[in-house]
């Protein structure tokens, strides 16, 4: 429930404020971390992590004006994958930044970096791979959204690391990939 609170905070602001950015600006949001974020060894939990990385990307795209863009051309958000990397724990009441971008895409993924940042440090860094679906299955490439959501920036992904263009790649080659769960268990 808490961490509903803090989306209906950082949606009500926004509601209020308006700030307008470019998409692949950086997002930085700050926070604290409750005691009901803790887990039984007395650090934020792993999911919480993974929540508020949900976060940061719903504050890309209100600040981008995404939704409305997406909403208009028939297309939706879905998450493909997560990944996080801990580094330092984060602990009740340790305040800190999470700072969320897009770093690149493919012809058919985006992918998000997040940095939960204490006092200067990375504490933990997690990426989030998706795509956008349109109605009947339709599946545009990254080139095709821009043009259609009338986003304002280049069709050519910033150049991504050997790692982030790993995942990348691992995802194009499973963009097809629906083997009945059956199949996938039993083979």
């Amino acid at each position: 429930m808490n961490l509903f609170i803090r989306l209906f905070r950082m949606v009500f602001v926004h509601l209020l404020t308006r700030p307008k950015a470019n998409i692949l600006d950086v997002s930085r949001r700050n926070y604290q971390v409750w005691i009901t974020d803790h887990d039984m060894f007395g650090h934020m939990n792993n999911s919480r992590y993974t929540s508020f990385m949900d976060i940061g990307m719903v504050h890309i795209f209100l600040r981008g004006r995404m939704i409305g863009s997406l909403h208009k051309a028939g297309l939706s958000p879905v998450v493909m994958g997560k990944q996080v990397s801990f580094y330092r724990p984060l602990s009740f009441p340790m305040r800190y930044q999470l700072v969320t971008q897009i770093v690149c895409w493919s012809k058919f993924h985006v992918l998000f970096q997040h940095d939960f940042v204490h006092k200067g440090k990375v504490h933990a860094r997690g990426h989030t791979i998706g795509r956008l679906i349109g109605a009947r299955d339709d599946r545009p490439t990254m080139a095709e959204v821009i043009d259609r959501c009338g986003w304002d920036v280049p069709h050519e992904s910033p150049e991504p690391t050997g790692w982030q263009r790993a995942i990348l790649n691992r995802a194009e080659a499973e963009k097809d990939t629906r083997a009945p769960i059956e199949t996938a268990i039993s083979g």
